[in-house]
């Protein structure tokens, strides 16, 4: 049976565009004001709200008390699933962890991804690994134990743990042997973006020319740009082979920084991430933020920052905790911008998915998966979210 979906408008797509038809998990066409439906189509109606490409999150730690790093195949279930709820159709669950652990959990995770899942789970396509080649002097949040010096017999252990389910690494490309490594995940289709680094612009250039077509959250954990010593986010920035990856929740970057970023990257080369901790979406309060003896982390004021030895909250940001849908919200108010719908979700669904090569998704177009959220454009609230043609979760009342 052919499912129609119905909004306000579709982002993408021609005024008075009010829809789209779905068959097979695919978008079979688009819906426009006064069209008559086929017979036998069952409808979903979302109006007013938005209807947009599901975001696609390269970027994400956990939530709902739920740490990826160290999570079993039902907690993962469980953390898909609410994320599927947020308007998230497509996700990279986030991991960093000590050596021995890292390889046994990567391990894992190419079992619980390589089994059938129902549409809700769908969400998780793949690991980025947040490490372990990183430059400990710009470490931010993550424990030193995770960090390990560059070896390609390291990489390649971690790859063939992870049987293809490793689908992005962060590396720092000072680190002696990093440029090599860099080639290798490469090669062997893993995503190298560029963080936790104290590079240069000199040498973060030379890792883009090794390779690296990416940024983890972009002014984060990174040398800190200067006009006479632009470092790793000049070579970002001024790089069109390279995608900026920003957190967008008004603690990390400063709205002018991320205008400035938006301006100069444009929406094709910005991909919006909410580096979600595993405690997004509980009270505030106190945590312990790993296991492996990692400061305690404090959730005050929609921030998470780690605690000081006292239990006081240090300047350090332990990743976000809001939802993507809050990050979006900020994108289409920064200060002297205009950034339109297409363009916020092109940084939130299309140019993540191009990141990732998945061509069949991230867009709102006939052919690709039916992979679609709902939104309230006054709340920035996810109404609705259909994934592979299947209504996932959506908001009563």
């Amino acid at each position: 049976m052919t499912l129609a979906i119905l909004g306000g408008a579709v982002v993408g797509s021609p005024s008075g565009t009010i829809g789209i038809t779905v068959a097979d998990g695919r978008i079979r066409g688009a819906i426009r004001v006064g069209e008559a439906l086929p017979e036998q189509t069952r409808i979903v109606d979302l109006r007013p709200h938005l209807l947009a490409p599901g975001a696609i999150d390269l970027h994400v730690h956990g939530g709902g008390g739920i740490d990826l790093a160290t999570t079993d195949e039902e907690g993962l279930a469980h953390f898909a699933a609410h994320r599927a709820s947020t308007g998230t159709t497509g996700t990279l669950a986030t991991i960093a962890l000590p050596w021995d652990e890292l390889v046994a959990q990567v391990a894992r995770y190419a079992r619980w991804l390589g089994t059938p899942r129902d549409a809700a789970t769908a969400t998780v396509v793949g690991l980025h690994i947040e490490g372990p080649f990183l430059n400990v002097r710009r470490k931010g949040a993550l424990p030193a134990e995770s960090f390990r010096a560059p070896s390609r017999d390291d990489l390649d252990r971690l790859l063939d743990a992870g049987g293809g389910c490793v689908r992005m690494m962060t590396v720092a490309p000072e680190l002696p042997g990093a440029l090599a490594l860099i080639e290798r995940m490469v090669d062997r289709g893993v995503v190298a973006s560029l963080g936790h680094s104290d590079a240069t612009f000199e040498q973060a250039s030379e890792g883009i020319r090794a390779g690296a077509t990416k940024a983890t959250h972009t002014f984060n954990a990174m040398r800190p740009f200067s006009h006479r010593d632009p470092g790793i986010i000049g070579a970002v920035l001024a790089n069109p082979a390279v995608v900026a990856e920003l957190i967008a929740d008004g603690h990390h970057v400063h709205p002018g920084a991320l205008a400035a970023a938006i301006r100069a990257c444009g929406p094709d080369r910005v991909a919006l991430v909410t580096d979600n901790v595993p405690q997004a979406g509980l009270p505030e309060g106190v945590y312990r933020s790993g296991t492996y003896g990692d400061p305690p982390m404090i959730l005050r004021d929609g921030v998470a920052r780690l605690a000081d030895s006292d239990g006081n909250p240090t300047p350090t940001i332990s990743g976000s905790v809001g939802p993507i849908g809050a990050h979006l919200r900020i994108v289409r108010t920064l200060p002297d911008q205009r950034i339109t719908d297409d363009e916020a979700f092109a940084m939130a669904a299309t140019t993540p998915a191009r990141v990732l090569g998945l061509a069949d998704r991230g867009r709102i177009a006939i052919g690709l998966r039916a992979d679609i959220a709902a939104w309230d454009v006054s709340t920035g609230a996810c109404v609705a979210t259909i994934i592979g043609g299947t209504v996932t979760s959506r908001a009563t009342g």
